[in-house]
């Protein structure tokens, strides 16, 4: 009875799980429209799509993600880089390669994130891999001030609404002589104040500098304050050329992409942040939870062996007389066969009608007719067709089967 009662309520409450489930993933829900640059979410304001296409713009070279833990062994500070204030770095005219053997001086190395992080030693680091050959690019609405203080750069905001939506207003940008538009944002940061060494690469249409590069040494470190250009959103319905000529600008050789260059900062994200990125893993990770939810449910009764079921007894009796019957009819001893029957007989008269003589006179008959409600010449009939047929030496079997047929009157 309880079996049954928690069965009932644990399908009940899977159809209810399930009813619930298929409403909520049918129902519409509000967009995100929060920047995020997630390089695993496919929110508008996510990078996902640009991340996942980045190998594309630099064939049979590497592009990899830079964790924080290995920012130490690509960016590495050198003392004499370090004593360069802004102006001299930007005029520090180039000498011989480091010796090193393990450091990759050639390197890209892309960032794309809401504000650009680092501290001293990631900043002395990039300087320090920009000056060896490597090229620079980094993308955000705002800049950590150590990188803007070595480059003697001030940054311009001016304020605007909140982007509750996409649908806003595009502007033009001048990229090299081309003409792209550009989503506007909530702020509108610009390069306000930068040395005359800085090449301006991208100026709006309200005559801002947007993108900034500068050169040091052997290499380029670029600057720019549309980072919304990488989101899937504006990939997708704005204008995708714009980030593809951007990207284009870096050498093809081998890339590193991050979101900052904190080295001690180091922001653990496990299997679960990956997980919850994707929603197909996401909702596999739901399912396999209720699974192992339903799976315990329906096992928490006892399991009982199980009883056996028994057959009535069988009455074997009418089994053994056929066998017994079919081995005299298959020796064909008539006289034994005669025999047999006419002694179950006397003894069912005896039994039946209580008629204890044993010899077979007029009296006797008279009596057994009487008693039997048989007819008595059938009776007479019987017993002298037994005594005649009994005497012979041999019987013939219509002979046989015909006495066995009188001794039928009395089976009722």
């Amino acid at each position: 009875m309880w079996r049954k009662i928690i069965v009932g309520a644990v399908v009940l409450f899977f159809i209810v799980l399930t009813y619930s489930v298929i409403s909520f993933a049918s129902q519409g829900r509000p967009q995100n429209w929060e920047y995020s640059f997630n390089e695993y979410a496919t929110t508008p304001f996510s990078t996902r799509i640009f991340f996942k296409e980045l190998p594309n713009f630099f064939p049979k070279k590497s592009v990899t993600k830079l964790d924080q833990d290995e920012i130490y062994n690509v960016f590495w500070s050198n003392p004499v880089i370090d004593a360069l204030n802004g102006d001299s770095l930007l005029n520090f005219e180039p000498v011989a390669s480091f010796s090193d053997e393990d450091y990759s001086s050639k390197n890209n190395y892309v960032s794309v994130s809401y504000t650009f992080e680092s501290n001293f030693d990631g900043i002395d680091g990039l300087i320090n891999h920009v000056y060896q050959g490597g090229h620079v690019q980094i993308h955000a609405f705002n800049f950590n001030y150590q990188l803007l203080e070595r480059l003697e750069i001030d940054i311009g905001v001016i304020n605007g609404s909140a982007d509750a939506t996409p649908n806003l207003a595009t502007q033009k940008v001048m990229w090299k002589g081309d003409s792209f538009d550009l989503r506007q944002t909530r702020t509108e940061e610009y390069f306000l104040k930068y040395p005359s060494t800085i090449d301006t690469i991208v100026i709006n249409d309200s005559g801002r500098v947007m993108g900034i590069k500068a050169k040091i040494g052997h290499g380029s470190i670029s600057l720019f304050t549309m980072p919304h250009i990488f989101t899937n959103y504006d990939l997708l319905y704005v204008d995708q050329g714009f980030a593809e000529a951007v990207i284009s600008d870096l050498p093809v050789e081998d890339t590193y992409w991050s979101k900052d260059l904190n080295q001690y900062q180091k922001k653990e994200k496990g299997l679960l942040y990956f997980i919850f990125s994707h929603s197909t893993l996401k909702w596999g990770y739901f399912i396999l939870l209720f699974s192992v939810l339903a799976f315990f449910l329906l096992n928490l009764q006892r399991k009982q062996k199980a009883i056996p079921l028994l057959s009535t007894p069988k009455n074997l009796s009418l089994s053994f007389l056929q066998t017994i019957s079919d081995l005299h009819f298959a020796q064909l001893d008539y006289h034994s066969i005669l025999r047999k029957k006419m002694n179950f007989l006397k003894s069912k008269i005896k039994t039946d009608y209580h008629l204890l003589q044993k010899k077979v006179d007029d009296g006797y008959i008279q009596q057994l007719a009487k008693r039997s409600k048989i007819q008595e010449k059938s009776i007479r009939r019987l017993f002298k067709l037994y005594n005649e047929t009994i005497r012979r030496k041999a019987i013939t079997k219509a002979e046989f089967e015909s006495l066995c047929h009188l001794f039928q009157l009395f089976k009722k």
